[in-house]
């Protein structure tokens, strides 16, 4: 069963390795990095709800997760879209405290593409995660009505 699906896979990969490629400063790397714990953490919740690994969906706009809405309830798709930046946040705390004892350029860089991706995706507008979460939370509120 094939789970990876690309859109125009080829122009993906050639836009990601000239990114790469001209990313002297390391700065696409680490965000490109922060983009993919960021998605880990999506991963580890949707694993926890249903067992079984998401599809992903490769294309110039990112990586992201596939699922079902009808397989999760209002509280796993909250907590799906929460886990993202939550994922980053941590990071960012984590690095950011790092830093206190041993600052270096790349930890800063590291920190400061957590903090920004996890605000980023907090933004409440679908399709991000903070539409996601205030779609889950709106209708969540609806049926308690």
């Amino acid at each position: 069963m094939n789970r990876l699906r690309q859109e125009r896979p080829l122009i993906f990969l050639a836009v990601l390795t000239f990114l790469l490629l001209r990313d002297y400063s390391g700065l696409y790397r680490i965000s490109l990095l922060c983009c993919l714990l960021h998605e880990s953490g999506h991963l580890a919740v949707y694993m926890l709800c249903q067992k079984k690994p998401p599809r992903l969906h490769c294309s110039l706009w990112g990586i992201c997760l596939e699922w079902n809405e009808a397989e999760l309830g209002l509280h796993e798709r909250f907590w799906l879209a929460a886990s993202g930046p939550a994922a980053n946040l941590v990071l960012f705390a984590a690095s950011w405290l790092w830093m206190q004892h041993e600052a270096s350029y790349w930890g800063w860089c590291f920190a400061g593409s957590n903090l920004l991706t996890a605000g980023y995706n907090l933004i409440p507008i679908l399709p991000l995660d903070g539409g996601q979460m205030l779609s889950a939370w709106r209708e969540q509120k609806t049926l308690k009505m």
